[in-house]
């Protein structure tokens, strides 16, 4: 475990969250030119009303105009990754140089070496790992549940599809637009691209689902489960000041003599400086 955690924190410490957030970006904005290719960008498509007059109405179903998808890729998807990652790492960075600042201590009160502290966070990373597959799973999951579906069962079914605004389960959208009745002017696009489109992009959003999942849980949940199981081991986070660096007056000297005893508070002492 303790392997494993090390290696997912110098891969998550390695990756510069701008950048990332680019790469994202530009993924999005690809799929974007991928849909005006195939015909499924700006699509008009006649659907299903009940309370429209003649029973139809004309609706925009091209994948541009569903902000939900083609804006979340491009803008909001990115800008979680960017500050979701960044917030990560700072977890991670703060709590190595606390260790190696010597800022813990043992339950007797033992100032611990940064290394043992620093395997303690590696194996908390790697049981967090280990976690990220489950989250993984249940999101793939979901996700493959709703291609199934929206995508695929109405695939089966074959077009012209018929699907009324007042559907709450199912929507006329992009993803189906090649089986859709046309509005005058349209033209339908390929049944078959639109399918593989539609999978690599859902592809997509069950990886970047996963990893928002793992990086809100970690972020969240993360160092609070960190500190409470430090809490309840022999490593305590007392936060040790560092005897040797300047205090509040700016006096170098102002901790020499200084030694820290036990008081009531599990997770705190009391400093006696002479």
């Amino acid at each position: 475990m303790e392997r494993l955690g090390s290696a997912v924190d110098r891969f998550v410490a390695a990756l510069d969250p701008v950048m990332t957030a680019y790469a994202v970006a530009v993924v999005g904005m690809i799929a974007i030119a991928a849909s005006e290719f195939i015909g499924v960008g700006r699509f008009t498509a006649i659907v299903l009303c009940a309370a429209c007059d003649g029973g139809v109405v004309e609706k925009q179903v091209g994948y541009i105009y569903a902000v939900n998808w083609s804006l979340a890729f491009v803008l909001l998807l990115p800008a979680a990754l960017r500050f979701g990652l960044a917030a990560l790492q700072e977890i991670g960075h703060r709590f190595r140089a606390m260790a190696l600042a010597r800022m813990f201590a043992d339950a007797g009160f033992r100032v611990m070496d940064g290394s043992e502290v620093i395997a303690y966070w590696h194996r908390t990373v790697g049981r967090l790992a280990v976690f990220m597959v489950v989250i993984a799973a249940v999101v793939t999951a979901y996700i493959a549940n709703d291609f199934m579906t929206v995508v695929a069962g109405m695939e089966a079914k074959g077009p012209p599809v018929r699907i009324s605004l007042d559907d709450t389960a199912l929507e006329n959208d992009w993803s189906i637009a090649a089986l859709l009745q046309a509005a005058p002017g349209e033209t339908l696009p390929n049944a078959t691209a639109t399918f593989w489109f539609a999978l690599i992009v859902y592809v997509l959003l069950a990886v970047s689902g996963s990893i928002y999942g793992f990086i809100f849980f970690s972020f969240a949940f993360g160092l609070t489960s960190i500190v409470n199981r430090l809490s309840r081991s022999d490593v305590r986070p007392l936060l040790l000041p560092d005897l040797g660096a300047e205090d509040l007056r700016g006096d170098s000297s102002g901790w020499a003599g200084c030694t820290a005893a036990p008081s009531s508070s599990p997770s705190c002492c009391t400093w006696s400086c002479t």
